[in-house]
């Protein structure tokens, strides 16, 4: 009896061995089988992120565009758009070159911006007269500064029937004066004599007495001598045969124009600063 219960304790064992070993081996067989279809595929490089870029410079696709970036701060802005007063400054009428002129001779005067408010708001003419009001105190007795600021003006601008015009304004506002203006192209010299018979000083002159103001002002289109109200001198003029020659004599009542043709000549003209003569400028 004892050993029939024996024979049934180990004949239960090897049956709970065996099916131990049936799923071990189950198990062993399956991850066989799995082994062998991974391998089975082909080989692909494992996927590195390049440590080149950042997670924001790494593309989404379907993402939208990003605008471009905005300016930096520190880039400074566009110029703004030049001011009326800017623009006619940088151009070549008659109110910029009397503008250039008048701060070429007085650079640091305050009445700049006055004359500034009246270009904005005034033609040529007008311009000029007040110029020449602000010139009038500036100079004094003298006529030196009315002849520096006409020199700058015929640096730029030409002598026309306008430029002419344009400096009888200047006289009327300057009071009790008047300019001499002629071209010098076609002029091989020029000077001037007054009435006691002592030539005239000229800016370019370095023997005449450095007491003696400078009456004669050459500039690079004409030459321009002012002179008092009344004022009584000589003008020569030698022609060298390459141009005609325009002589002005300007006074706030009108202005007188005498007119000589291209040629070898000399002509000897007496200027009377008290009047204009009546009637058209006749050539000699």
């Amino acid at each position: 009896m004892f050993e029939l219960r024996a024979w049934r304790r180990l004949a239960a064992r090897l049956c709970r061995i065996a099916i131990c070993a049936a799923l071990l081996g189950a198990f062993f067989c399956a991850s066989l089988a799995a082994d062998e279809s991974v391998s089975s595929q082909p080989n692909e490089p494992p996927a590195v992120l390049s440590y080149d870029f950042t997670p924001d410079d790494i593309p989404i696709e379907g993402a939208p565009i990003a605008p471009p970036p905005s300016v930096s701060a520190d880039v400074p802005p566009e110029r703004a758009a030049s001011s009326p007063i800017e623009e006619l400054l940088q151009t070549d009428s008659c109110k910029a070159v009397a503008l250039r002129a008048f701060t070429a001779l007085l650079p640091k005067s305050p009445l700049s911006h006055d004359l500034l408010a009246v270009a904005a708001n005034a033609n040529c003419e007008r311009l000029a007269s007040e110029i020449g009001v602000v010139l009038r105190p500036a100079s004094g007795k003298s006529l030196e500064l009315l002849g520096r600021y006409v020199r700058f003006f015929l640096d730029e601008a030409k002598l026309t029937s306008e430029v002419a015009a344009f400096l009888k304004s200047i006289v009327t506002g300057f009071g009790n004066a008047g300019v001499v203006v002629y071209t010098r192209d076609g002029l091989r010299s020029s000077y001037a004599v007054g009435s006691l018979g002592i030539p005239f000083r000229e800016t370019t002159s370095d023997t005449a007495g450095k007491t003696q103001p400078v009456r004669v002002f050459s500039a690079r289109h004409g030459v321009c001598i002012p002179f008092s109200r009344g004022e009584r001198f000589l003008v020569e003029l030698k022609g060298n045969g390459q141009a005609p020659v325009s002589l002005w004599k300007i006074l706030p009542d009108g202005a007188q124009r005498k007119d000589y043709p291209a040629g070898v000549w000399e002509r000897e003209v007496t200027i009377y600063g008290d009047r204009i003569k009546p009637g058209p400028a006749v050539p000699p």
